[in-house]
């Protein structure tokens, strides 16, 4: 049994806090939300300590969204970890943001192990019901080569790093890229990443879902990747890739992942849609400079996608959506209200969307 809708939502020393408890028979998991402004950090980092303490929560992986100016200078990659040292979180750089956004997801009821991984990175996992779950958190790459050879050669690495636990990349079935300086190199990196399936069979096999988005990392690598793994010997666990009933399959532009992910244990069902955005079954954009218009397309588009599989809206646990604009998070609360969509477990962060006619773009999780 799972009971989805054990939720916290408040505002504790200036920091906003989203709190769900997905609660299973033997574990929960936890995802967290926490917002607030630049110079309450240190207000942060104590609620968000003191919820994981209270909890008992071992953090697996997270995602930290700092402004681009840091106390009034250029962010670097110290600063960002002296925020919350020895957290598994994906550094990374905000926009049009006075704010510091925080998504974490946990886990009680398990033992969470640490393994190796390379420098910089970070490697948990926990195994529950005969089911294994390995997140890789943060891996970057500063050396010396194009863009696409930093690309490939990541994946490579995190290739390495499932290979030290015993699995492969077949095993990865979410990933999440942020470039740099996206627009420009882009292409780059689709080739990459399809040269890097092929020869690793991925593509023969359930391709990851992923979300590819537009935002920098305090330590100035053109891309950061994390991942999400699963390895089991249970035969009740299933695995299988979900179409998209609006949209053509990413593969298809050579864009490789899939629009959506399912996990199936016998006891519960996890949906994983990928970065969405406005584009239709030619894969062409659609509604080009109309914010509104891409809100509502794209949450049409993933709405379909969760009813598909017998699933709503109020079975979302996790998301984080991408905007191109800041001004334009009004119109998409105003969308979430308007449709009945609890914009709580949604972090909202600006960045650059793949291609620079599109405006907006959303990623979610859920379970029943």
């Amino acid at each position: 049994m799972v009971d989805i809708r054990k939720r916290n939502y408040y505002e504790e020393r200036d920091v906003m806090i989203n709190h769900i408890r997905e609660e299973h028979t033997s574990h929960s998991i936890h995802y967290i939300n926490l917002v607030f402004p630049v110079d309450k950090c240190k207000n942060g980092e104590n609620t968000l300590r003191s919820l994981i303490e209270k909890e008992g929560i071992s953090i697996l992986t997270g995602f930290i969204f700092i402004p681009e100016y840091f106390d009034g200078i250029g962010v670097n990659r110290q600063a960002a970890e002296n925020i919350f040292q020895d957290i598994p979180l994906n550094y990374l750089s905000a926009r049009e943001s006075e704010k510091i956004s925080v998504q974490i997801i946990g886990v009680t009821g398990a033992e969470v192990i640490s393994f190796d991984t390379v420098q910089g990175a970070y490697g948990r996992y926990f195994t529950v019901n005969r089911v294994s779950y390995y997140f890789f958190t943060n891996y970057s790459n500063s050396q010396n080569t194009s863009n696409g050879e930093k690309a490939y050669n990541l994946f490579c690495k995190l290739q390495d790093d499932t290979i030290k636990q015993g699995i492969t990349f077949k095993n990865v079935i979410r990933t999440w890229i942020f470039l740099d300086n996206i627009l420009t190199w882009y292409n780059d990196f689709n080739s990459a990443r399809s040269r890097f399936f092929k020869e690793n069979e991925i593509l023969t096999d359930v391709v990851p879902s992923s979300t590819g988005i537009g935002i920098g990392n305090p330590s100035e690598s053109s891309l950061v990747i994390s991942g999400y793994a699963v390895r089991s010997d249970h035969p009740g666990l299933v695995i299988r890739v979900v179409p998209s009933p609006f949209q053509c399959p990413a593969i298809n532009y050579s864009s490789s992942f899939s629009r959506a992910v399912e996990i199936k244990d016998g006891k519960s069902r996890r949906l994983l849609i990928s970065g969405t955005a406005s584009i239709d079954r030619r894969g062409i954009t659609l509604h080009k400079e109309d914010i509104e218009s891409q809100i509502v397309h794209t949450m049409r588009v993933v709405e379909a996608i969760l009813e598909s599989r017998k699933f709503s809206w109020k079975n979302m646990v996790r998301s984080i959506a991408y905007f191109s604009d800041a001004a334009s998070i009004d119109i998409f609360l105003k969308h979430c209200k308007e449709n009945s969509i609890d914009p709580g477990p949604i972090l909202m962060v600006i960045g650059t969307i793949c291609r620079d006619d599109l405006l907006f773009e959303i990623e979610v999780d859920a379970i029943t």
